[in-house]
């Protein structure tokens, strides 16, 4: 019986290590997956909600890499087209601490449950956490550094080319993502060199190796493929250089002065301070000081890899922004890890030199069991309970250590948990789905909404009504839409960054107002059953030639082109001082003389009717008396509205 529980725990004790492994990736997973928004809510993500999966050209840089592996999560069969693609996010988010933990239980030589609690640990920070909410391209990003720098591990300790290659090949493929790898890479390219530099200096290696980097960014091809397919408009040599090299932001790009950069800094520093607390930073500086005595390559490395992180964020930015530091995270986890290291392995040399012998005394004293003279001065049997009270007190001593370092992770879990929750956070969605559903198929929405990209992402992907979201139009661009719609299809607006519509349509409130907190706009939207006012103003000629001292007729009309009876207030002329007015004509419909205020003919004895379809004529003489250039304005009111004419430019002869 004793034999199989030996071998039991045995097996226990070898095998035990794998639950590492499980558990550095399923936590992160299910705490990602768990606290990720599950809908589509607006900002960058959105677009990528509707561009990933038809595989169209997005914003510079490209991002070919997320973009062709986001389109495999689009075939996930689960949830909405949104709910997919976020998890793109969380898989690689977790993925990273996996691969983290795969590195720091390297470089530590097997310390499992430090690589395991450092890795967790820096996975609930806020700035990393924040971006498995979301479809986004850090995560990947935060991968390809974290694979990277395992890759150069497996190379370091074996020499083996087949660990070299794919290293580099890797750092080519982050290129394909976002251009932050560009700012690491040269840290990543010249570690191997230090590394072992004669391992690397061979001419056929070099070949390899620049093919290897190169190779990758073929992948940027699928710009112009796309483009030439109609997903895109990059289709010129001209603009895809310009499109993958970011020209547009180029310019965003620069030392903007001291005081900016400290200013930088500082933000950048205090995104992450609530979370680097004090005794984080201690032993962070701990991991360093191990590093550059233990370890100095990697100390070399992770410097290096910090410093290059911070070189473009510091010098694009005007205000800091916290996915910039996602990548940050992977590298000060490793000094933290070495810290808890090395203070572990200091706990353990502190008990072996200092409290060994005080226990052992100890021990004596009590004299444990019952244990003969003779035994004691042969040292049979106490040796033995020494030997097992002391291990019973350095596993006490440990086992203290690792709750300390447990509470870490867990503290970091609930102080951040719930603002990192956005698993209820689908307002945006909800609001335009409602809308939508309330909608027949082919009606269009007229929006400048921050937002407006939602309603395109749901339609597109889920209702299907095939509804036309139109984006940044004028009045005069509704005027148009809602001319050439108004009897075929059902026309909505929302209120965001437009005037009061209701002056001209005839509309009706759909759903509740828009409000969402923290967000910097609030909108109702409308759907117009009618056109209330629809006025054409227009003149015999914009351009006018009097003679000197002549008598001269204009006139003005005014045409209701809508379904409603045209209510006309007021009616304004402004004459330029080289003419004046005269009388009016007697065609005019317009009979009454106008009255003066403040340098404009007005008629205000309205209201002035003007039924549909009918045009209302004011005719009037002018005489010059100036041999000069001027300007002649004409308007109505209507509906507490000014509807403008057309300039009548006038030259005297």
């Amino acid at each position: 019986m004793s034999y199989y529980n030996s071998r039991f725990k045995g097996y226990i004790l070898k095998n035990y290590i794998y639950i590492f492994y499980f558990l550095s990736l399923i936590i992160p997973f299910t705490v990602f997956l768990k606290t990720m928004n599950p809908s589509s809510f607006g900002w960058d993500t959105t677009w990528l909600h509707i561009q990933v999966p038809l595989l169209y050209v997005g914003q510079t840089t490209g991002f070919p890499i997320a973009f062709l592996t986001g389109k495999l999560f689009s075939f996930l069969p689960v949830g909405t087209m949104a709910y997919r693609l976020n998890m793109y996010s969380v898989f690689w988010g977790a993925l990273t601490v996996f691969i983290l933990f795969l590195f720091i239980k390297n470089i530590l030589k097997n310390e499992y449950y430090t690589a395991f609690i450092s890795a967790v640990f820096f996975g609930f920070f806020r700035v990393f956490w924040f971006q498995t909410s979301r479809f986004e391209v850090y995560t990947l990003n935060t991968f390809f550094t974290a694979i990277i720098m395992l890759t150069g591990f497996y190379w370091v300790k074996t020499k083996k080319n087949k660990f070299l290659y794919l290293y580099y090949f890797l750092i080519g493929l982050s290129f394909t993502n976002h251009p932050i790898s560009l700012f690491l890479s040269p840290a990543f390219i010249f570690f191997p060199v230090y590394s072992d530099w004669k391992q690397v200096f061979k001419i056929k290696k070099i070949f390899i190796i620049l093919t290897l980097i190169i190779s990758p960014n073929l992948l940027y091809l699928y710009i112009p493929i796309r483009s030439l397919q109609g997903f895109g408009n990059v289709t010129s040599f001209g603009r895809f250089i310009s499109y993958i090299s970011g020209d547009r932001w180029r310019g965003d790009f620069g030392f903007k002065g001291w005081e900016m950069l400290k200013h930088m800094f500082t933000e950048y520093l205090n995104l992450i301070k609530e979370d680097f607390n004090i005794a984080v930073l201690v032993i962070f500086i701990i991991g360093l000081v191990y590093l550059a005595l233990k370890q100095k390559k990697y100390f070399i490395l992770i410097i290096s890899l910090i410093v290059l992180n911070f070189i473009p964020i510091l010098l694009y930015e005007k205000q800091a922004t916290h996915f910039y530091l996602t990548t940050m995270v992977v590298f000060l986890s490793v000094p933290f890890a070495c810290g808890l290291y090395w203070i572990k392995e200091g706990v353990a040399l502190f008990f072996n030199k200092y409290l060994k012998k005080l226990i052992s005394k100890k021990i004596k004293f009590l004299n444990y069991g019952n244990v003969n003279n003779e035994d004691e001065k042969n040292g049979k049997i106490s040796d033995k309970i020494y030997r097992k009270k002391f291990i019973f007190f350095r596993s006490i001593f440990l086992f203290l250590f690792f709750l300390t370092v447990t509470a870490f992770p867990l503290n970091l879990f609930a102080l951040n948990y719930k603002d990192m929750d956005f698993s209820k956070s689908t307002y945006v969605y909800d609001y335009w789905l409602s809308i939508i559903n309330k909608m027949n198929a082919d009606s269009i929405i007229l929006t400048n909404s921050l937002t407006s990209h939602v309603p395109i992402y749901i339609d597109r992907f889920e209702t299907k009504k095939n509804i036309n979201v139109i984006r940044n139009v004028n009045l005069e661009d509704i005027k148009n839409t809602v001319k050439e719609n108004i009897d075929k299809n059902d026309v909505y607006y929302s209120t965001a960054y437009l005037p009061d519509l209701s002056k001209f349509y005839d509309v009706v409130q759909v759903g509740e107002r828009f409000v969402q907190e923290g967000f910097d706009e609030s909108f109702m939207i409308f759907k117009i059953n009618d056109i209330k006012v629809d006025v054409e103003i227009t003149t015999d000629s914009e351009t006018l030639e009097l003679e000197f001292g002549k008598k001269s007729k204009i006139s003005f009309y005014i045409k209701n082109n809508s379904s409603h009876v045209l209510q006309m207030s007021s009616i304004e002329l402004r004459l330029p001082k080289i003419i004046k007015f005269l009388e009016i004509d007697s065609d005019s419909d317009m009979k009454a003389a106008p009255g003066i205020a403040q340098g404009a003919y007005m008629w205000t004895a309205g209201p002035y009717t003007v039924q549909p379809g009918d045009v209302y004529v004011l005719s009037f003489f002018v005489q010059s008396h100036m041999k000069a250039e001027g300007e002649i304005e004409f308007r109505i009111t209507t509906a507490y509205m000014f509807v403008d004419g057309p300039v009548i430019k006038v030259f005297i002869k």
